[in-house]
């Protein structure tokens, strides 16, 4: 959860905040998006309490991406339109997910 946050603010699990998506045939490390989560890695902002907001997928469908650590990165929804993993720059946690890798 967090505050000062606007309804348009978004996270993106990624494997690295403010890549660039690079077009085929580059290595896989290019390509910044996730397969295996729900809506391309973008969690969307509920409101939570008051001036509060928390950011998750709600009732999900199952997550099968590798099992691994990825980072969850912040964008501002009031500076961009947080429609592209170049869009998400900062670090705002870390996303553990036990399973196979």
């Amino acid at each position: 959860t967090g505050v000062h946050l606007s309804s348009s603010d978004r996270l993106m699990v990624l494997e690295e905040c403010g890549a660039f998506v690079e077009e085929w045939p580059l290595l896989r490390s290019r390509y910044p998006e996730l397969p295996g989560f729900p809506d391309r890695g973008l969690v969307p902002l509920y409101h939570y309490v008051d001036t509060a907001f928390s950011f998750s997928w709600g009732s999900i469908e199952p997550i099968t991406a590798a099992g691994g650590i990825y980072k969850l990165c912040w964008c501002s929804g009031s500076i961009t339109a947080c429609s592209s993993s170049k869009d998400f720059r900062v670090e705002a946690g870390s996303l553990i997910l036990a399973g196979p890798s």
